[in-house]
Protein backbone atom coordinates (compact mmCIF):
# COMPACT_ATOMS: atom_id res chain seq x y z
CA UNK A 1 0.00 0.00 0.00
CA UNK A 2 1.52 3.55 -1.00
CA UNK A 3 -0.02 6.93 -0.76
CA UNK A 4 0.75 9.48 -3.03
CA UNK A 5 -0.33 12.89 -4.02
CA UNK A 6 -2.23 13.68 -7.34
CA UNK A 7 -3.88 16.32 -9.06
CA UNK A 8 -7.90 16.32 -10.66
CA UNK A 9 -6.59 16.75 -14.04
CA UNK A 10 -10.18 16.17 -15.63
CA UNK A 11 -13.65 16.45 -14.38
CA UNK A 12 -17.25 15.22 -15.94
CA UNK A 13 -20.48 14.24 -14.30
CA UNK A 14 -19.15 11.07 -13.85
CA UNK A 15 -15.63 10.40 -13.71
CA UNK A 16 -12.48 12.11 -12.34
CA UNK A 17 -8.95 11.76 -13.81
CA UNK A 18 -6.29 11.83 -11.59
CA UNK A 19 -2.66 12.56 -12.63
CA UNK A 20 0.04 11.98 -10.85
CA UNK A 21 3.35 9.46 -10.46
CA UNK A 22 2.41 5.89 -9.76
CA UNK A 23 4.46 3.85 -7.88
CA UNK A 24 5.90 1.36 -10.74
CA UNK A 25 5.38 -1.71 -9.30
CA UNK A 26 1.36 -1.22 -7.77
CA UNK A 27 0.89 0.52 -11.31
CA UNK A 28 2.10 -2.65 -13.29
CA UNK A 29 0.28 -4.42 -10.82
CA UNK A 30 -2.91 -3.12 -10.91
CA UNK A 31 -2.43 -2.62 -14.88
CA UNK A 32 -2.12 -6.79 -15.63
CA UNK A 33 -5.28 -7.17 -13.56
CA UNK A 34 -7.09 -4.59 -14.82
CA UNK A 35 -8.13 -3.22 -11.15
CA UNK A 36 -8.69 0.20 -10.18
CA UNK A 37 -7.31 -0.24 -6.37
CA UNK A 38 -7.46 3.29 -5.59
CA UNK A 39 -8.66 5.26 -2.91
CA UNK A 40 -9.09 9.27 -2.01
CA UNK A 41 -7.97 9.85 1.69
CA UNK A 42 -8.16 13.37 1.50
CA UNK A 43 -8.10 17.08 -0.24
CA UNK A 44 -5.00 18.81 0.30
CA UNK A 45 -5.03 22.61 1.90
CA UNK A 46 -2.81 25.16 -0.62
CA UNK A 47 -0.13 25.11 1.48
CA UNK A 48 0.00 21.14 2.34
CA UNK A 49 2.08 18.51 0.18
CA UNK A 50 1.59 14.70 -0.05
CA UNK A 51 4.00 11.99 1.78
CA UNK A 52 7.34 11.89 0.33
CA UNK A 53 7.96 9.12 -1.84
CA UNK A 54 11.14 7.67 -2.72
CA UNK A 55 10.73 4.58 -4.56
CA UNK A 56 10.55 4.07 -8.33
CA UNK A 57 7.05 5.98 -10.14
CA UNK A 58 5.71 6.50 -13.39
CA UNK A 59 3.44 9.56 -14.11
CA UNK A 60 -0.03 8.27 -15.75
CA UNK A 61 -3.72 9.24 -15.38
CA UNK A 62 -6.43 7.04 -13.90
CA UNK A 63 -9.99 7.38 -13.55
CA UNK A 64 -11.99 7.70 -10.89
CA UNK A 65 -16.02 7.23 -9.80
CA UNK A 66 -17.10 11.01 -9.18
CA UNK A 67 -19.80 9.52 -7.27
CA UNK A 68 -17.62 8.87 -4.24
CA UNK A 69 -16.04 12.51 -4.59
CA UNK A 70 -19.03 15.29 -5.56
CA UNK A 71 -16.96 17.63 -3.86
CA UNK A 72 -13.60 17.67 -5.61
CA UNK A 73 -13.27 19.77 -8.75
CA UNK A 74 -10.57 20.41 -11.83
CA UNK A 75 -7.15 21.45 -10.22
CA UNK A 76 -7.64 20.20 -6.75
CA UNK A 77 -4.89 18.22 -5.27
CA UNK A 78 -5.16 14.96 -3.51
CA UNK A 79 -3.76 12.49 -1.30
CA UNK A 80 -4.49 8.73 -2.94
CA UNK A 81 -3.90 5.61 -1.77
CA UNK A 82 -2.71 2.52 -3.85
CA UNK A 83 -3.81 -0.73 -2.85
CA UNK A 84 -2.13 -3.79 -4.57
CA UNK A 85 -4.84 -7.03 -5.34
CA UNK A 86 -5.69 -8.64 -2.11
CA UNK A 87 -5.12 -5.26 -0.10
CA UNK A 88 -8.31 -4.41 2.12
CA UNK A 89 -9.24 -1.15 2.16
Amino acid sequence: MYDIEAIVTRSTPTELQLTGKWPADWFRAASLLALNSTEIQCKLLPDESGPPFSRLTEEHTISVNRNFHPDLKLGDRVIVRCLFPGESR
